[in-house]
């Protein structure tokens, strides 16, 4: 099949999207605003190491996605991250059984980078106006460039610009972008000069507190296992809710005052911060999707796709990538 597409971000959902399209011969664009690959599954770089910030692991359910996940396996990008999980809340701490866990490797963003191997992606070229004309779908960037004209579109970023840039060419998509809504999460990143001394690699807080989870960063399987001891730490919805809007360093000294807490509850060794970091995530889970694999125009061959669709696990977002590419192909054909 010949022809041309373009893929207005590059996450789980659009790299799906690129990398499907390309495997049937379509040449792929994707332009992504960001400095890298990831998304919602991003590692940031630092002196201290690596982090792990968005999503923090994913599992596989269903069987296209299990075989998805195989493949990235035995590529080497993934492999399963064995080891100590509890729960706690007000009736105290619970250890967890081990659950099908998987992590990118060396770090989240790995799959990402993975799929979108063999594209022509464009990393900093944010996508702010979507045309289509007789010769073929047009992108805009902001920094005033113009990519196309492209036979087939397909939008994969966040519903809130999703919805600005089909505002124009295709409002009905808009407005059910518009419906789909997010929660926030505050992401903590520390490295510490010493071991905290926990006995799980990931915990779930559900206490009330404004931590929601924490996990060993520098425990999960491929990353550098020499000091500092990296930790991520993600606050519930509610919490990140009420200080969406303070700055990213009086977050950080409010979540590791609860981390310290945790820390002393379980019996853990104070540790001195050498990094301290913190990430605000305005559309981290999708508490409301539209309940669509993707939207699909084929008079135009325009698909809209993302983690706002199914939902905000890896797998959903995956899920709603194949699902725009497999409906361009349809438009192709037809």
């Amino acid at each position: 099949m010949s022809g041309s597409a373009v893929v207005v971000g590059g996450g789980v959902a659009g790299s799906s999207a690129g990398r499907a399209l390309r495997s049937r011969g379509l040449s792929v664009t994707v332009l992504d605003k960001g400095r890298g690959p990831g998304g919602r599954v991003s590692t940031r770089r630092s002196e201290s190491g690596a982090f792990d910030h968005g999503a923090q692991y994913f599992t596989a359910r269903s069987l296209p996605f299990v075989d998805a996940v195989g493949g990235w396996a035995q590529a080497g990008v993934a492999q399963r991250w064995v080891g100590q999980f509890g729960e706690v809340d007000s009736e105290g701490l619970r250890m967890l059984p081990h659950r099908n866990l998987w992590v990118g490797i060396p770090g989240m963003s790995r799959i990402v980078a993975h799929q979108l191997e063999g594209l022509d992606v464009r990393f900093g070229a944010e996508a702010c106006g979507l045309a289509r004309a007789r010769r073929g779908w047009t992108v805009q960037t902001v920094s005033g460039e113009e990519f196309g004209p492209f036979d087939h579109a397909v939008v994969a970023v966040p519903a809130p610009q999703a919805a600005e840039l089909l505002g124009t060419v295709a409002p009905a998509f808009a407005a059910r972008a518009s419906c789909a809504k997010f929660a926030p999460c505050w992401s903590v990143m520390a490295a510490f000069d010493g071991s905290l001394g926990l006995a799980f690699e990931g915990l779930r807080v559900r206490s009330g507190s404004g931590i929601s989870w924490i996990a060993r960063d520098s425990a999960k399987p491929g990353r550098a296992a020499e000091p500092p001891e990296r930790w991520v730490l993600h606050a519930c919805p509610d919490w990140s809710e009420a200080t969406i809007e303070l700055p990213p360093d009086e977050v950080c000294g409010l979540m590791m005052r609860e981390l310290v807490g945790l820390v002393e509850r379980f019996g853990g060794v104070a540790a001195t911060p050498v990094h301290l970091r913190a990430h605000r995530w305005r559309y981290a889970r999708t508490v409301a999707p539209v309940g669509s694999p993707c939207l699909h125009e084929p008079a135009m061959s325009l698909s809209v796709c993302g983690d706002w669709c199914l939902g905000s696990r890896v797998e959903e977002a995956w899920t709603s990538g194949m699902a725009a590419a497999e409906s361009v192909l349809a438009s192709a054909a037809g």
